[in-house]
């Protein structure tokens, strides 16, 4: 099911680095499991670490925007006239629910509500239209992950121990991707759309997806050093054809 995807997923990931730089916290994951899964064509190999790096960056992208050549970001998702990310969707919904919270509490005490009703149904009417959006980029965050969720599966029961232990060495026993690993085929999605239900849950997942990712990667160096292989074959053959 791989093969094919081999030479467009080098191209579309040539310039990214096995290991992030910015990542300040560097963990490696050392369960016996990965002396049999490393390097495996039916476990973790130079093919899967290029959708992993692959979904990584997507999801990154969605989370901060794609990198400019002035080293700023553009945000993907436009919304009422702007351009956000996932961190500042999940700004924005702060700043609602905080709205919310002061409108209602000042009702509470206000002679005359009709002003302050009408800016709480504004900011209720934003939040319905925020909540709309979360689909919109949950959506384009499944799309995202599934290259690595169909091979995932094959190797479904090691990567529950690994994700485990990546959550644990991150003191991330709480976190959403615990519960959503273990749940089996088509439900994953289900268990997804009801345990992410606000971009502030949603932004956490995202981000610890991707540290355990990373992890993966970093704990994988044989796999690594197949994909390095095929990384550069592929060079060479665009140098030869050149």
């Amino acid at each position: 099911m791989r093969k094919f995807i081999t030479t467009l997923l080098i191209v579309s990931i040539v310039g990214c680095n096995l290991i992030s730089a910015e990542t300040p916290q560097k963990v490696v994951l050392t369960s016996r499991i990965l002396e049999i899964i490393d390097g495996l064509s039916i476990g973790i190999d130079g093919e899967i670490i290029g959708i992993i790096l692959q979904v990584r960056k997507k999801i990154f992208e969605m989370m901060e925007g794609k990198r400019k050549e002035d080293g700023s970001y553009q945000s993907l998702y436009e919304f009422e006239g702007e351009f956000y990310s996932i961190h500042s969707f999940e700004k924005l919904e702060a700043e609602l629910e905080t709205k919310q919270k002061i409108v209602e509490d000042e009702m509470k005490s206000a002679e005359n509500k009709d002003e302050l009703d009408m800016e709480l149904k504004a900011t209720l009417h934003q939040k319905e239209k925020l909540m709309k959006e979360l689909e919109v980029v949950k959506k384009d965050f499944e799309d995202a992950i599934g290259p690595f969720l169909s091979n995932a599966r094959n190797v479904k029961e090691p990567l529950i121990m690994l994700i485990t232990e990546s959550c644990t060495k991150r003191n991330r026993l709480d976190s959403v991707l615990l519960d959503w690993a273990k749940i089996e085929g088509e439900d994953e999605s289900d268990s997804f759309n009801k345990g992410v239900n606000n971009f502030a849950i949603f932004s956490q997942f995202c981000k610890d997806l991707a540290n355990f990712l990373e992890d993966l990667v970093r704990s994988c160096p044989k796999a690594q050093q197949q994909f390095r292989k095929l990384k550069e074959e592929h060079e060479q053959k665009a140098k030869n054809a050149s």
